[in-house]
């Protein structure tokens, strides 16, 4: 099992680097529902007290709150999509307990088709990082795109950062913990389609509530030639 490190994190505390954010999105590919973005800023005390030493400053650490290194943190902090959701409450509970700041950014299925997927993402993530009640001097975001000029700090963009990053894995969780429970409450309004068990992503059981019952108002409108093709695909091989 492949276990995020806090080596990049570390790397940026030796370079001066202070409040180092994670960030993450989840719901790019689901059918219907908000994109949600995660933001995390951990504080890493040994390594501080370190630069501190090695600086010559002898004063105490700002009393923030630290971050715990445990057996728990060191197993159960990954990449949301490799655990259960038992294990995704737990640890989003310990991300809340023990992050210095975090926040959480949810753009609707409407501003998705307004802006287009990839746009929305970034403009969640954006949201996530504002949230914060400390502002970050650097911001690891997972994927291929940094989140842009609204963000006005050093950032960095880490294809599978959500693998090998800490502070984005601890961001993805959070992020897929919302995102699941916004999907619960929208299943409450409307049933049919059962999106608190798919949460909105493109399973059969899904597609075929779409061919049962046609798109809800939480379906995004923009993937509707997608869901148009796979439900004609999947009638011309029956």
């Amino acid at each position: 099992m492949i276990l995020p490190t806090t080596n990049k994190e570390e790397q940026l505390l030796r370079v001066g680097h202070k409040f180092i954010a994670g960030v993450d999105e989840v719901g790019r590919g689901p059918l219907a529902g908000p994109v949600v973005a995660g933001s995390v800023i951990f504080n890493f005390p040994l390594k501080a007290e370190i630069l501190n030493l090695k600086s010559g400053i002898s004063q105490k650490l700002e009393s923030q709150k630290f971050i715990k290194s445990d057996e728990f943190s060191r197993t159960l902090i990954r990449d949301s999509k490799l655990l259960s959701e038992k294990q995704r409450w737990e640890a989003y509970k310990w991300v809340l307990d023990n992050a210095m700041a975090w926040g959480i950014g949810i753009v609707s299925h409407r501003e998705i088709d307004e802006l287009g997927i990839r746009i929305a993402s970034l403009l969640a993530m954006e949201k996530a990082v504002q949230e914060m009640s400390q502002i970050p001097d650097v911001v690891l975001i997972d994927g291929r795109d940094v989140i842009g000029r609204n963000v006005d700090v050093y950032q960095e963009a880490i294809v599978k950062g959500d693998r090998d990053i800490f502070s984005i894995a601890a961001a993805s969780i959070i992020a897929k913990v919302t995102r699941d429970e916004i999907m619960k409450k929208i299943d409450k309004k409307f049933p049919q389609y059962d999106f608190a068990k798919h949460k909105g992503y493109g399973t059969a059981e899904h597609r075929r509530c779409i061919e049962k019952y046609g798109l809800c108002e939480i379906h995004r409108r923009s993937f509707h030639l997608r869901v148009s093709e796979l439900t004609r695909n999947r009638t011309n091989k029956h």
